[in-house]
């Protein structure tokens, strides 16, 4: 539940102090008040924050049936999502940020939880969707267009895998050999051998031991399919 808070917090600030009155009160308001947004969300948000997650949930389902569009960090959305993760309900919460962040484009925190969401799954076509729409709202962020690399990679996606590449070369990474070598290997398996080989010479001029990309090399000037090396990629592959 916190780490789906902290999202939260990063997609924008809450509206109302966290003691914005006792449980009975907003109890009492949501049952005098039974078609008012406010006063069904105020209660099932006090109710969540109380760690009272079944009750919370009919009060906040409540107020998402009076506001459906609301496109917020304080959306009820976001609270059920923080519901279903703690249930261990992983793809109804990735499901729920995934209709608030339709409602909310802008929301960096909760695109980023889904991403994260979808990644537990195992599903990464729509890791990427979530992905994608993090770059869009922040472009210089070099880890998560190395993270959209790899899943459009894990996709068989090589043209986009290039794209997010070049990104990473162009935010001046640390490791400038790596991401050179990167973006080889995502254009030789795009079919670009010309820019692969380009782009492999670049990584062996700051690092002429490179073995991975002394292979690459290789097959480029043999003709031949670069396969790569299991153990060595895959250890690439964990550290990306």
């Amino acid at each position: 539940m916190d780490a789906v808070m902290a999202s939260g917090a990063e997609a924008g600030p809450a509206t109302g102090a966290r003691n914005a009155g006792d449980l009975e009160g907003l109890r009492l308001k949501a049952l005098s008040n039974p078609e008012s947004f406010r006063a069904r969300f105020l209660y099932g948000r006090a109710l969540f924050r109380a760690e009272r997650l079944a009750d919370a949930e009919p009060e906040l389902r409540a107020a998402l049936r009076l506001y459906p569009e609301l496109g917020s960090a304080e959306s009820p959305l976001f609270y059920l999502a923080a519901i279903h993760r703690e249930r261990g309900e992983t793809e109804r919460a990735a499901r729920a940020l995934q209709q608030l962040g339709l409602l909310g484009e802008t929301l960096l925190g909760v695109h980023r939880q889904e991403a994260d969401l979808w990644l537990e799954l195992g599903d990464s076509a729509s890791a990427a969707r979530a992905l994608e729409k993090v770059v869009e709202i922040d472009p210089f962020g070099v880890g998560v267009h190395r993270e959209l690399a790899s899943v459009y990679e894990a996709l068989g996606e090589w043209n986009g895998a290039v794209s997010e590449r070049r990104a990473v070369l162009a935010l001046d990474p640390a490791d400038r050999a790596d991401a050179h070598f990167r973006l080889a290997r995502a254009h030789f398996r795009a079919g670009e051998r010309a820019e692969a080989r380009t782009q492999v010479l670049r990584a062996l001029e700051i690092a002429p031991s490179y073995e991975a990309a002394l292979d690459l090399l290789l097959e480029l000037r043999g003709g031949g399919v670069y396969e790569g090396t299991p153990d060595r990629d895959k250890m690439m592959e964990g550290a990306r």
